[in-house]
């Protein structure tokens, strides 16, 4: 039970970071979560320097990992060296040094070992190649482009072997039709097709394993905003389903599986639409755990 708990941690103090890099102007300074009896048991802080650059991060908590990360920057706010440490211990650093011409990092890691990653763009494709510490490729990635948005991105092996591949499509108003990747390893190919209404919000999507229908999600919406979300399995039959209330700056989320509740989470938004406190219920609606965030927002 503990194990899920902390798996739940760990999730809504992502989904804190996630919610704070989409919503302009606003930093997320500290996450933190409590359990029922309002004991702290997850924490993030984040450190910015004056131009709002991040600059070091830690996470701690009760029975959880711990870890912090050290960003610098140059004077144009380039990101030029990343630390992560655990205690005194240092788990990986990386140095990149960027030169306008070649455009090459060069990675040291925790054991000193060096590693190499050279960019090479012509219009549209990118191709990022990573080379080991003899000099040998271990790794190309080519990544290509049409209007600005990625279509391709293929990664191949030392020996020039696809290793996986994913391509996509878009809308008219450029939100992703289809995107398919293809894992050389497991031979298969992941295909999702997303349906949009003429509000430009999505009603489906539909996820194939080659070729063959393995899950759909669709979307119901009302006064514009989500009301209604369902899984269903291959059969078309229904698994889960959640379902969406607002109130003024709150937001409750019930989720139902086999039609019973097995969770229920109300969010409260600042007037800056910024998730500032997460309430997580169990299926009997009690409260295990509630996330608090603080935001630094220009």
């Amino acid at each position: 039970m503990k194990n899920k708990s902390q798996k739940v941690a760990f999730f809504l103090l992502t989904l804190s970071i996630i919610s704070t890099n989409i919503l302009a102007q606003c930093f997320l300074k500290t996450s933190t979560q409590y359990n029922p009896a309002n004991k702290i048991t997850a924490q993030i802080n984040n450190t910015y320097d004056s131009k709002l650059n991040l600059i070091e991060r830690k996470l701690n908590g009760a029975n959880i990992y711990q870890s912090q990360a050290f960003l610098e920057y140059d004077s144009d706010n380039t990101l030029i060296t990343t630390a992560f440490k655990n205690g005194d211990k240092t788990l990986k650093t990386t140095n990149s040094v960027s030169n306008p011409q070649t455009n090459k990092d060069t990675k040291t890691n925790a054991k000193g070992e060096k590693s190499t990653e050279e960019i090479v763009s012509n219009g549209n494709t990118s191709i990022k190649t990573s080379k080991d510490a003899q000099g040998k490729t271990s790794r190309v990635e080519t990544s290509i482009l049409e209007n600005g948005k990625l279509i391709k991105k293929e990664i191949t092996n030392a020996q020039n072997q696809i290793v996986s591949r994913e391509t996509f499509t878009y809308t008219e108003n450029n939100k992703i039709r289809t995107s398919t990747n293809f894992d050389a390893l497991l031979d298969q190919s992941i295909r999702t097709e997303n349906t949009y209404n003429s509000d430009n919000q999505i009603i489906k999507s539909e996820t194939s394993n080659n070729s063959v229908i393995q899950s759909s999600v669709n979307y119901t919406y009302q006064n514009s905003k989500l009301a209604r979300k369902e899984t269903l399995n291959a059969k078309a039959e229904l698994v889960h389903y959640q379902t969406f209330e607002y109130s003024k700056n709150i937001r409750t989320e019930s989720n139902f599986y086999a039609g019973v509740l097995h969770s229920k989470i109300i969010t409260t938004f600042d007037n800056k639409n910024n998730p500032v406190e997460l309430r997580v219920f169990n299926e009997k609606q009690n409260l295990i755990q509630k996330t608090v965030n603080i935001y630094i927002c220009k």
